[in-house]
C-alpha cells in the first residue's frame, strides 16, 4: 500500500518529534504491509515553513537504507490554504513533485474564498488533493460536487470508517473519495495503528475499490497520472435520495 499523507518527518511540524519515533511509524507502517510514505509535513505561513526539512528528510532516508526497511520516502507538504500561499508555492514540496499538492482547509475562511484559491491553482498547472475530507461538516455537499468536476482529489483519513457522518459515507461508497491516508503524526496519539480500519475499509468498499483508495490511486499521484473520476451525472443531480 501507499500513504500520500503523513506527519512521520521528524522535527519539522507537530508530527514525529525525532528520528527514533519516525523509525517506529516507519516499521508500524511496513507490518501493515506499506511500502511507499509521502513524508506531507505541514506548511503553514508563519508557523510551519519547512525549516530543516530537507536536511531531516536525508537523514531519514539515510536510516532507512541503513537498517534495510522496505519502504520508499517522497517528499511532500500538506498547505494551509490561507494568506498569500500563491506568493510561498517554490517553497512548497508538491507530492513526489508532481502535479499533486495535498491541501486543507482552516475555518476561518469561506468557501467561495477557498474556491477562488483552487482555481488558481488550478490555472497554475497544479491539481489540489483535498485532505481529511471528514472535517468539513460545513461544507454543503453541493459544494463538494464543485469542487470534485473542478477534477480535485478527495482523500480521506483511515480511521475516519469508525465513525462516518452520512455526508462522508455517501463520498467514499458513491466514487467521490479517490484516495485514503493515514495522516499519522504521532505514537501513541495518530499512528499506524490502523489494522482494524484497513479491514473496515476493505468489508465496506470491497476487495476492488479497497485496492483502488490504497494502492492504484495513489501510485497515480505519485507518478503524476491522471486519476478517473467517474461519479455518475444521476447521483451528483439526486444525491439526496442516495442518503
Amino acid at each position: 500500500m501507499i500513504d500520500i499523507h503523513s506527519h512521520i518527518l521528524f522535527d519539522v511540524d507537530d508530527g514525529a518529534r525525532n528520528l527514533e519515533e519516525s523509525i517506529e511509524h516507519i516499521q508500524k507502517a511496513v507490518s501493515l504491509g506499506y511500502n511507499k510514505i509521502v513524508c506531507t509535513t505541514h506548511y503553514k505561513i508563519n508557523e510551519f515553513e519547512n525549516e530543516n526539512y530537507n536536511k531531516n528528510f536525508n537523514i531519514l532516508q539515510g536510516e532507512v537504507l541503513k537498517r534495510k526497511l522496505p519502504i520508499t520516502l517522497y517528499k511532500g507538504n500538506e498547505l494551509d490554504i490561507r494568506g498569500d500561499i500563491l506568493k510561498v508555492l517554490d517553497n512548497v514540496n508538491t507530492i513526489n513533485n508532481s502535479r499533486y499538492i495535498l491541501i486543507e482547509f482552516s475555518s476561518p475562511l469561506v468557501f467561495k474564498a477557498y474556491i477562488k484559491i483552487i482555481d488558481s491553482l488550478l490555472e497554475m498547472g497544479y491539481i489540489p488533493v483535498l485532505a481529511h475530507v471528514e472535517r468539513y461538516p460545513h461544507i454543503k455537499f453541493q459544494d463538494f460536487v464543485k469542487l470534485y468536476d473542478k477534477k480535485v482529489v478527495f482523500q480521506m483519513n483511515l480511521s475516519t470508517v469508525s465513525d462516518m457522518s452520512k455526508k462522508v459515507k455517501f463520498l467514499l461508497k458513491n466514487g467521490y473519495i479517490n484516495v485514503v491516508a493515514s495522516d499519522a503524526h504521532r505514537l501513541g496519539d495518530r499512528d499506524y495503528e490502523l489494522s482494524k480500519y484497513l479491514k473496515k475499509l476493505k468489508k465496506i468498499v470491497g476487495e476492488k475499490r479497497f485496492i483502488q483508495l490504497t494502492k492504484d490511486n495513489p501510485r497515480k499521484i505519485i507518478m503524476n497520472e491522471d486519476i478517473l473520476q467517474d461519479v455518475s451525472e444521476t447521483r451528483k443531480k439526486y444525491w439526496w435520495s442516495y442518503l
